[in-house]
């Protein structure tokens, strides 16, 4: 795999969001970038989004996947979980802003739309 971890790039948002597709992957991430490692639920679930927000430093969120596991669930699984951990990113994003998720969420939507697709075009091998 080239590639373990990817940036979502959205210009307009305060945070940086970043993706990894294996724990190992995550735990590289944190201590390149030098954030706690939150690493309770690793060998227990197949996602997981973390949020890292140490002092002095801008705030991060990334969302975790073990892609392996992932292969090897039904598509529509895979995609049920992906959209999951999505809401959890979303729902992080919107704190960090300020904007209240349940209002004017047409953005929210197609920020959401955008990362199952990416995720899913990584984790299945597929070319935007």
């Amino acid at each position: 795999m080239k590639t373990d971890l990817i940036q979502f790039n959205v210009n307009f948002l305060p945070v940086e969001v970043y993706v990894s597709f294996s724990y190992d992957g995550y735990k590289r991430f944190c201590k390149k970038k030098k954030y706690h490692i939150d690493d309770s639920y690793l060998d227990s679930n197949s996602a997981m989004t973390r949020v890292c927000t140490e002092t002095g430093k801008d705030p991060v969120i990334c969302m975790c996947f073990d892609l392996e596991q992932l292969k090897k669930e039904d598509k529509c699984i895979a995609a049920g979980l992906v959209a999951h951990e999505a809401v959890h990113t979303l729902a992080n994003i919107c704190e960090f802003i300020g904007q209240d998720s349940r209002k004017d969420n047409e953005w929210e939507a197609y920020l959401l739309q955008q990362m199952v697709v990416d995720i899913l075009q990584f984790v299945y091998g597929e070319e935007k």
